[in-house]
């Protein structure tokens, strides 16, 4: 509760000072009464003892106290949430006990970004893991904290760090984690191993808690958002109408395009040739090989070639490209209808003639940042940091670049543009025959080179500002942004754009993480029903509290019982053939088995040609065989798709998830 009011207290004074945001104009009541126990303990019980945990104890009592102490917990991410989280953990003694410990993994390193949100971390900490770090940190807060750290991400590839004995001895989970994929995981092992599961997350002002509660509240991933809506591909790269489209095609197109997937092509190339040319697809066989010839065979080994490097690439994507479009679709080109290309938020562009000058644009920017980062991926320069002297760098590349004679469009045709708005994929290109007579040229001449020189690919660094890499792409959006008559933005505004920072306000964090623990506080009690937990959603900015009873599971039947998604069907009978399973699900389960899958391998099919021969093996060496996938040592079962009919014929539409167990 400390925790609760402290956050609402501190925003509100921010609201005082700043003027930001609207205060709370009325009295604020909460109250968690749920947390309590049912019934009076003996006096003894509230019995102080000089301790650090005598506030808790006067409220719960000494056994409760003790239980905390003991419990087993597993913090999932060692962010701003996580970080929260376990200071919360130390200064309530969860893991303190003989019994209890809390296991904390986080598989990110610190960056300077993180410090003004995950307090355990300070400068000094900057490039070590997460996980290792705040668990320190904590320990010196709570020496009686039993805390393990891991660095591993929570994941199928990871059962091995994460296996059955694991989750088999855990009391509950809570999620600090950022991505979906990862919560979803962690959900099904928390539905599988019946353990309690708290996810929370924030975004700025916003806040929100859910209480998993077994078998009494829905899973995670019984409800979800819609997806993401995804940027059409044409908007991206032909007909930009706002800023974020010129940042993330600044982003991805240029920067990890040229800087990070083209340096990793020629590395996977240098490490085995013939292999790399054979894998290659019909489709990419050809752009493929042109980066290759750019990087390998065109280039001149020094400064002056990436200065001319640099000014090429500003033609072709600011110039040349622009008249490309124009050519296609002419400023006064309608369509079928009669009605106007050039409509509505589509945008014709205007051709950029190099001018380094120009106050008003960023050409000498994008010039110099994609100079020095071409001649660190190529190894030219031993360091991707910008020198002292840049500005005598500046009026060197800027001379040359002038120098440079630029040769002079013409226009391509059969060019294909993407213009239907519906497509947010890259369209599979087919390869030509001239391309096909190109391809084999270049194969010939790489055959010829020997260099065992590789290139360096770069890793996106937002914060440190002594790389160009935020330059580079705020120049590169602007620029853009210039042609397309788009308003451009400033260097920050491009940082938190591209980097795609997530606001974070401590005082929701400190908000939200308090409430988790309120929520732990209450899977404590003995006899706790739905009605004793909540969901909360909170917006500190507005401000907003709303606090709901989590939904129960949806009830379904399968051989006339009702079963959740928390109840399973585990096949406990050694490792035995696919035909003893057969027979011990149509005995068992009174299910006539179809056919039988585990994971995206078929391993059964009643019709199928080698169902019969297939008989005779055990499962978990078809599962093996088929997958290509080995089973590892820790692993103990895996989860078996049975689709089938019931003795009567009819489908078997809905059934509980059947795990299949392989060893003791």
């Amino acid at each position: 509760m400390a925790a609760v009011f402290g956050a609402i207290v501190a925003q509100e004074v921010i609201k005082a000072t700043s003027q930001k945001f609207t205060p709370i104009d009325q009295f604020f009541f909460l109250e968690n009464l749920e947390c309590l126990p049912d019934q009076i303990l003996p006096k003894e019980e509230y019995e102080l003892k000089g301790t650090r945990y005598d506030a808790q104890i006067a409220i719960f009592g000494r056994s409760f106290n003790e239980k905390l102490r003991n419990l087993k917990y597993f913090v999932v991410g060692a962010g701003a949430i996580g970080c929260e989280m376990l200071k919360n953990f130390a200064m309530m003694g969860i893991g303190t006990g003989p019994k209890g410990h809390v296991t904390v993994t986080d598989m990110d390193s610190i960056e300077i970004s993180n410090l003004n949100r995950q307090f355990l971390f300070k400068g000094s900490d900057v490039t070590q893991l997460k996980s290792d770090t705040a668990a320190r940190a904590v320990k010196n807060m709570n020496p009686d904290l039993n805390i393990y750290s891991k660095s591993v991400k929570v994941a199928n590839d990871t059962e091995n760090t994460f296996d059955h004995d694991f989750w088999n001895q855990l009391d509950g989970v809570v999620t600090a984690l950022d991505n979906f994929p990862a919560r979803l995981y962690v959900d099904r092992k928390c539905v599988f191993y019946h353990k309690p599961l708290i996810d929370s997350g924030t975004l700025a002002s916003k806040g929100n808690v859910q209480v998993v509660v077994p078998p009494l509240t829905e899973s995670y991933g019984s409800s979800t958002d819609p997806p993401a809506k995804e940027t059409p591909i044409c908007l991206l790269h032909s007909f930009p109408n706002n800023i974020e489209h010129c940042l993330q095609w600044a982003r991805e197109d240029l920067f990890e395009g040229q800087f990070v997937k083209n340096p990793e092509i020629v590395n996977s190339y240098l490490a085995n040739p013939k292999l790399y040319i054979s894998s290659l697809s019909p489709n990419m066989r050809y752009p493929t090989l042109e980066i290759l010839k750019e990087a390998l065979l065109d280039y001149k080994p020094d400064f002056d070639d990436c200065i001319r490097w640099a000014r090429m690439l500003f033609e072709q994507r600011y110039n040349w490209r622009h008249r490309q479009l124009l050519h296609n679709f002419p400023e006064d080109y309608t369509d079928q209808n009669g009605v106007p290309f050039w409509s509505g938020a589509k945008r014709p562009p205007k051709p950029l003639v190099y001018s380094p000058d120009s106050p008003d644009r960023h050409d000498l920017d994008f010039v110099v940042s994609a100079t020095f980062l071409r001649a660190y991926t190529l190894g030219i320069n031993i360091s991707e940091l910008k020198p002292s002297d840049l500005e005598a760098y500046k009026e060197r590349i800027k001379s040359f670049s002038l120098s440079l004679k630029v040769p002079d469009w013409t226009p391509k045709h059969g060019i294909k543009i993407v213009t239907d708005e519906r497509i947010t994929k890259e369209v599979e290109r087919e390869m030509d025959d001239d391309e096909e007579i190109k391809s084999q040229e270049i194969i010939s001449r790489l055959e010829k080179l020997h260099t065992s020189t590789k290139a360096n690919p770069l890793t996106f660094e937002k914060d440190n500002d002594q790389n160009f890499h935020i330059d580079f792409i705020n120049a590169a959006s602007n620029l853009r942004a210039y042609a397309y008559g788009i308003k451009p933005v400033s260097r920050l505004k491009s940082k938190i754009i591209a980097g795609r920072i997530i606001p974070a306000m401590i005082t929701t964090t400190a908000l939200v993480t308090g409430l988790v623990c309120l929520e732990i506080y209450k899977l404590l009690k003995e006899n706790y029903k739905i009605e004793d937990f909540c969901n909360t959603f909170v917006n500190l900015a507005l401000p907003l509290f709303q606090q709901s009873e989590p939904i129960p599971p949806t009830k379904r039947k399968f051989l006339n019982k009702e079963f959740t998604i928390w109840d399973h069907i585990d096949i406990k009978e050694g490792d035995i053939t696919l035909e003893q399973f057969i027979a011990y699900v149509k005995k068992n389960l009174k299910i006539v088995v179809d056919m039988l899958g585990v994971g995206s391998a078929l391993i059964y099919s009643s019709f199928g040609p080698k169902g019969k021969e297939r008989l005779p093996k055990k499962l978990s060496q078809l599962v093996e065989q088929i997958s290509k996938v080995q089973l590892g040592s820790h692993q103990k079962y895996f989860q078996v798709e049975i689709t089938g009919t019931d003795l009567q014929g009819r489908d078997i539409e809905d059934m509980p998830d059947v795990y299949f167990w392989f060893r003791d």
